[in-house]
């Protein structure tokens, strides 16, 4: 409920086409699309991605779909927000380890005012050195695209296909081929072996 009551509030405040960084996207998109929240979520053109280390632990399957890697409009965010700021609000925990309710919201209270201050006045040169590392990333990758194209004859077309080709192979493949389980199996032996040697 409470996932859904966050964005629900999150489609009233920023409208149209958002996309919602979470750990869990790829079921919580089957809860939003059974909920109430359904039809707005759609008419909204709602869409929810992995964090990008998050993305990494599910299966491939779910990464095709829902990590910001495979999303253009996501640009560099790796949508961890959320983990930098919990990281950072850690080191409240030591002033207030032993201290009452009181001071313990005092506390938190504290820190991310300072917190809002802090990022408020680093916003400039935030946007700048994103600005400037986006930069670097198309002047450093382009060349080398270009190189892997010309030696390779694969167009721009057929690169973007890879991906929904996997997909589609991924959503035949319902289990492991039995030859790929049985090499598996015989290098495991052989570790297991070389090990008790």
């Amino acid at each position: 409920m409470y996932g859904l009551a966050t964005l629900n509030h999150l489609l009233t405040t920023f409208g149209d086409d958002l996309l919602v960084g979470c750990d869990i996207a790829c079921s919580f998109t089957s809860t939003v699309n059974n909920s109430s929240l359904s039809k707005r979520a759609h008419q909204c053109h709602l869409q929810l991605l992995l964090n990008s280390f998050h993305g990494y632990a599910h299966e491939r399957k779910c990464q095709l779909v829902y990590h910001p890697m495979y999303h253009t409009s996501v640009g560099l965010e790796d949508m961890e927000t959320c983990e930098h700021v919990f990281s950072e609000s850690n080191s409240v925990a030591r002033g207030v380890h032993h201290a009452s309710h009181f001071h313990w919201g005092q506390f938190l209270d504290l820190h991310f005012q300072q917190w809002d201050e802090d990022k408020y006045l680093e916003l400039s040169n935030f946007l700048y050195n994103n600005y400037k590392q986006a930069l670097k990333i198309i002047n450093d990758v382009t060349p080398v695209i270009k190189a892997y194209k010309s030696s390779t004859g694969y167009t721009s077309v057929i690169i973007e296909m890879w991906h929904s080709e996997e997909a589609a192979f991924l959503a035949k493949a319902t289990k492991e081929l039995s030859e790929d389980t049985l090499r598996v199996a015989y290098v495991e032996a052989l570790e297991k072996l070389k090990k008790y040697k």
